[in-house]
Formats: structure tokens, C-alpha cells, sequence
């Protein structure tokens, strides 16, 4: 899946970085979709050696402190006063609306790629970022959203409720990402039935891009032909049933969708007043 814009993931042509520069420390780094921008790793991690090293550092240390900070400080005010655009907007609130989501896109980027090795703070902040914004209407297509929920969907333990929470507001369901998304954390989890109608149903629904949605079939039929194949070796497995040749359709037959749309619907009864 595609990493979040802005995010600047790759070096400048003709700045080449080296890798050796941040090698000793990649283990303790932690995957990003997407990549990782080499300049600020090495940047961030790039250790000078000779007689006057550990006054470099110290030095080092403090000026990236300082940039830290600056960057940090500059995406808050900016931040803020995107917040604040958009609670003044009582109409026509789609331009603010996008130009906020941009900005926890920035500010989520920058927690990723100056704390590499600690995901606490960016987790903290993507459950910011789609909480504020999961009543606004406008981002329900809007790609940079979706990508601020599936990210949060990397970091959390159990992404369960998160994905039921986005198929009963709608919120992704127009892009093929959310249904892959689903569907390899319902594989991981041994529910390859319930992957599958996940699939169809975004095949159904022709969430876009279409060919991603078959790739992502295709693949998880190979890997089940696959398991299966190993069973048989045993005697212990099922037959995987035949993928229907026609036109898909929006009917479900398992209770995965039913389940999180009954799960909202005890929510909102819960969040009642009482008389």
C-alpha cells in the first residue's frame, strides 16, 4: 500500500545517501509503508568517529533537538489554525475540511520519520487525526484520509473494530486499499472465507483500482490453494470452493458486514440519553 504524501520517501537525484551511514542502527527501526527518507536517516543516526566524536555528537544532538523542535512547532501552529479555519466554516466547509486532512498527513510524516524507532507518538496522533475528522462528510473519499485510518490499522493490536467502524460510516469504501487492507488482516487472522467476501463485496461496490482488488483475489487463492495442498499431504484438509464466474454481487453471505453494522447500531442505542 501506498505510503501517505508529502512524506518525501526517497533522496533528491544527484544525493545519494549512504547506507552505512545509519546501517548499525536499521534494527532498531520499524517498518513504514512506503519507505523511508535516507537523507534524514542519516541525518538522523549518521555517527562522526575521529579524536573530537563525542563533542561532534553532543553538538549534533543538540542541532537536531533544535530542528526537531522548530519543525514540530512550526506543524502546530499551522495545524492550529487549520482547526480553527474550519470551526469557523459553517459552509462550504470542503476546502478547509481538505486542507486539515493535508496537514495531519504532514504531521503524521514527520513523527514517522524523526522518532523511527518509537510509534507510540504517531499512533497517539492518527487516533487524533481520524477521530476529529470521522463526522466530516468530505472525507469519506478523500484517499489521504483512508491512508491516516490504514495506518492506524498498522500500529493498533487488534484493527477489528477500526475496520467495521470504516465500512459502517463508508468512509474508503469507493478505494480498492480498504477491502485489500481487510482482507489481509482477516488472512492473518485464519478467516480466509470472510477475506475473500471482502473482496467481492469491493469488486462489487467497483472500488477503484479494480485491478488491485483481483490481483489481491488472485493472490490469496494461490496462498490457499497452497495451504491446502500442504493438508492434503495429511488427509486433514477441505476443499477450497470455486470463486463464482459471473459478475460479482453485492449480496453478502457471511456476518462480517451484518456484525459491524448491528455493532453500530448498539452503539448509538448505548449513546442515547436516557429518558
Amino acid at each position: 500500500m501506498d505510503d501517505l504524501p508529502l512524506s518525501g520517501s526517497s533522496a533528491a537525484p544527484g544525493n545519494l545517501i549512504e547506507a552505512s551511514a545509519w546501517e548499525q542502527d536499521k534494527e532498531n527501526l520499524r517498518p513504514l509503508r512506503g519507505g523511508r527518507n535516507a537523507a534524514t536517516l542519516a541525518h538522523l543516526y549518521h555517527a562522526p568517529v575521529g579524536q573530537e566524536a563525542s563533542a561532534e555528537l553532543v553538538a549534533r544532538k543538540a542541532a537536531l533537538e533544535a530542528e526537531r523542535a522548530q519543525l514540530a512547532a512550526d506543524l502546530e501552529h499551522r495545524l492550529e489554525a487549520a482547526k480553527a479555519s474550519l470551526a469557523a466554516s459553517w459552509t462550504n466547509r470542503g476546502p478547509a475540511v481538505s486542507h486539515l486532512v493535508g496537514l495531519w498527513c504532514e504531521c503524521v510524516n514527520f513523527l514517522a520519520e524523526w522518532f523511527p524507532a518509537d510509534a507510540s507518538q504517531e499512533q497517539q496522533l492518527l487516533e487524533q487525526a481520524t477521530t476529529s475528522l470521522a463526522e466530516e462528510p468530505a472525507c469519506r473519499e478523500d484517499w489521504r484520509y483512508l491512508q491516516l485510518w490504514l495506518r492506524l490499522a498498522d500500529l493498533v493490536k487488534e484493527p477489528a473494530e477500526l475496520y467495521s467502524f470504516l465500512w459502517t460510516r463508508e468512509i474508503g469504501s469507493t478505494f480498492a486499499a480498504f477491502y485489500e487492507s481487510w482482507a489481509q488482516y482477516l488472512e492473518l487472522q485464519n478467516r480466509t472465507s470472510e477475506a475473500f467476501e471482502v473482496l467481492r463485496v469491493g469488486l462489487a461496490r467497483n472500488a477503484q483500482p479494480l485491478h488491485r482488488l483481483r490481483a489481491c483475489q488472485d493472490s490469496l487463492r494461490a496462498r490457499e490453494e497452497k495451504r491446502n495442498a500442504a493438508l492434503d499431504i495429511f488427509g486433514d484438509s477441505q476443499p477450497l470452493a470455486p470463486l463464482s464466474s459471473g459478475p460479482p454481487s453485492s449480496r453478502t453471505r457471511f456476518g462480517i458486514f451484518s456484525d459491524a453494522r448491528q455493532s453500530q447500531q448498539q452503539q448509538q442505542q448505548q449513546e442515547q440519553p436516557q429518558p
